[in-house]
């Protein structure tokens, strides 16, 4: 992995956690699981359906419950509206940059490929091109050409046609075979590193879900920067994703500083070696 940072050809994937460190006084982006619910209250407002019930078996399903009442009650608009509120600009303010984007600068990777709905990475990094669901036409040309790229592998907050469910990837699939053809291709020759995300995720399950042959069936290693877990879960990244857990120590605080200073560690040796 440190080779492959050395040489600007690491390929790193950006998940919700490394946006939940951003604040605004005491508001930051919400989890999954806060965002369904928060969501459900926008589509489920007859209250007629046990949304807590849902939610607590299956994030998929839940998205999917959101998606089909938004809908048939003709209130897309204001999930769309609701989604740019809770995880870019509460109120208007705009969520800032934290430390884990500051370490991925030292990084330095030429292409991030984000699930994340939030445009601060676009905002840390505005020299980097945006590829959006909207505008993939270009997407093959700027991978060759070493171009430095965000690609937002399922939308962006405020626009329509974000990824919130498998549905919605499945309806989306001809339109954004593209784009998916590009991450499975880039799988199979890059090494790739995942920061921010948790098996949990609903972004991370459907990403694994569209990907997993890709990643598993390959003989490139890939990487997930993540908590401490138990064994077996290290074993399932590794048997069912192909995935090699890199660990680190959450505080009592519950801060993950120790993984952002790892991630830096790697883009300060990967530098000194490129120098």
């Amino acid at each position: 992995m440190i080779d492959s940072a050395t040489h600007n050809d690491l390929v790193l994937f950006v998940g919700a956690g490394v946006s939940m460190e951003s604040k605004i006084g005491n508001t930051s982006p919400p989890s999954w699981d806060k965002l369904l619910s928060s969501l459900s209250e926008v589509v489920n407002k007859s209250n007629n359906v046990d949304f807590n019930s849902i939610l607590e078996k299956n994030l998929l399903e839940a998205a999917e419950f959101i998606r089909f009442e938004s809908q048939k009650n003709g209130r897309e608009q204001e999930v769309i509206d609701k989604i740019l509120d809770l995880v870019d600009s509460p109120n208007g303010e705009q969520f800032k940059s934290n430390d884990w984007h500051d370490a991925i600068e030292l990084l330095n990777p030429n292409i991030i490929i984000t699930t994340n709905f939030d445009s601060i990475l676009e905002r840390k990094f505005p020299g980097y091109s945006k590829i959006d669901l909207t505008d993939l036409k270009n997407l093959p040309q700027k991978v060759r050409t070493r171009k430095s790229i965000i690609i937002k592998a399922h939308g962006t907050a405020g626009n329509p046609g974000t990824i919130l469910s498998q549905g919605d990837y499945m309806r989306n699939l001809k339109d954004s075979h593209q784009l998916y053809d590009v991450i499975n291709s880039l799988l199979l020759t890059r090494t790739c590193l995942f920061i921010g995300y948790s098996i949990g995720d609903l972004d991370f399950q459907v990403l694994l879900n569209n990907t997993k042959n890709s990643i598993h069936n390959n003989q490139i290693s890939h990487y997930i920067l993540t908590p401490e877990i138990p064994p077996y879960r290290k074993s399932m990244f590794r048997d069912a994703y192909g995935l090699h857990a890199l660990e680190y120590t959450v505080n009592q605080n519950g801060s993950h500083q120790d993984g952002i200073e790892k991630l830096k560690s790697l883009g300060e040796i990967a530098s000194t070696k490129g120098a």
